[in-house]
């Protein structure tokens, strides 16, 4: 059932295509299904400047797109990693602070010109929970939050040792108590949230999900060795880091010499030099580390792998992750390897869908034992196993952009 909210939306997000990333993609599809529900929707966003590659889609159309600047040396300085450190550190929110003048005054403007009646904001960057709010409190816009990831209890960021630690709780817990509706991407975020006392009544989980037509005209390569995939950026530190898995890889290979020229593993997605070395070290000619690829060839991996690979470093911070690739794997309807934490929203969401496995990152001789089956099985039939779709549609992004209408349209009878 189409639902039709008759309302102007617009959406505030940092980074948007052609610029690549996760929250990208997922408002450019927020913003393509608005128009297929004959939503009239407006895109407010970084401008793009002369150093950034990027592709242009003309399925966008640029007239409800408006790009915004920055300030221009604080965008090119964060080019450099030791200005982005510094920045972090130093800029309150972060160092995306400077988008926010610009992005007011214009965000005004556009709202006020175009009529828009609700706002839809990307969180992170932090910068944008404060520009969203501002913009509600300039123009009574109805504000809708999107926590990608969270802001002060997000454990990567360790905000606590940062001067303005107490002044960001603050305020995001003033900022969230008078948003609309906020949206989250996992669920373990509704227990952190409301130890902050955010009113519950208002957080709904709404997933990354998967671009069915990303997948469209797009066929499988053949390859004639088992093949596992990792989709996705490698992080340094414990978040996700492919450690476990090489050691797993490590002992197979001791073990099982003939299996050597069997099967491959394909990491595509940027990776620290940590990762390199390990390779190196390991002496794993298996891997391939093939950097960023576009997401066209990354769907194409996917639908042509025989496994596709998880990983989360298993502690109790990354208990809370969803990687937003693993909708995309569900929709490819290749088997998960989830190497998680058992205990986790991640782990969860694998085993509550019936796409794969989970073992623990720590249970090395399992997950080395497990994959020597699979290789053994492959070996023996070549079939490849395939999930069925029809438990996965309900993450399609057309269904979660009319959960998002319907939501709008549910808090607006209440109040």
């Amino acid at each position: 059932m189409i639902i039709i909210v008759e309302k102007k939306i617009g959406i505030l997000s940092y980074r948007f295509p052609p610029l690549n990333g996760r929250d990208a993609d997922f408002c450019s599809s927020l913003f393509k299904n608005f128009d297929k529900l004959r939503i009239k929707s407006y895109v407010i966003t970084s401008k793009l400047d002369f150093y950034e590659n990027y592709i242009r889609d003309n399925k966008l159309h640029n007239k409800m797109i408006f790009r915004i600047r920055e300030f221009f040396i604080i965008k090119f300085l964060r080019r450099y990693k030791i200005f982005r450190v510094i920045f972090r550190h130093l800029l309150f929110p972060d160092q995306y602070v400077s988008w926010i003048l610009y992005s007011l005054i214009m965000g005004t403007h556009i709202i006020k010109k175009n009529k828009i009646t609700h706002l839809f904001v990307m969180v992170p960057p932090a910068s944008n929970l404060i520009l969203g709010y501002m913009l509600k409190k300039l123009t009574n816009i109805k504000l809708m939050i999107y926590l990608a990831d969270l802001w002060t209890q997000n454990p990567y960021l360790n905000l606590k040792k940062r001067y303005y630690y107490f002044i960001a709780k603050h305020l995001e817990r003033k900022i969230l108590n008078e948003t609309d509706l906020i949206f989250i991407a996992s669920e373990k975020y509704i227990d952190i949230l409301n130890n902050i006392k955010i009113d519950s009544s208002k957080i709904f989980f709404i997933p990354f999900g998967y671009d069915d037509s990303a997948f469209r005209n797009i066929s499988p390569i053949q390859f004639k060795r088992f093949t596992i995939l990792h989709a996705g950026t490698l992080y340094p530190g414990n978040y996700v880091n492919p450690i476990h898995f090489f050691q797993a890889i490590k002992l197979l290979l001791d073990e099982r010499k003939d299996l050597s020229d069997k099967f491959q593993i394909i990491f595509c997605g940027k990776y620290p030099k940590y990762v390199e070395k390990l390779v190196k070290e390991m002496n794993l000619n298996n891997v391939q580390l093939l950097g960023f690829i576009s997401k066209k060839s990354t769907i194409e991996l996917m639908i042509s792998s025989d496994l596709n690979l998880v990983l989360l470093y298993p502690k109790k911070e990354t208990e809370i992750i969803i990687p937003s690739k693993i909708y995309e794997y569900m929709r490819a309807k290749k088997p998960i390897l989830g190497l998680v934490p058992i205990n986790g929203i991640c782990a969860k969401l694998i085993t509550q869908n019936k796409v794969g496995v989970v073992i623990d990152p720590k249970k090395i001789k399992e997950i080395k034992d497990f994959l020597i089956k699979k290789i053994n099985y492959f070996i023996k039939s070549k079939k490849l196993v395939e999930y069925p779709d029809n438990e996965i549609k309900k993450y399609e992004r057309l269904n979660l952009t009319k959960r998002i209408l319907y939501l709008i349209k549910k808090i607006e009878q209440k109040s």
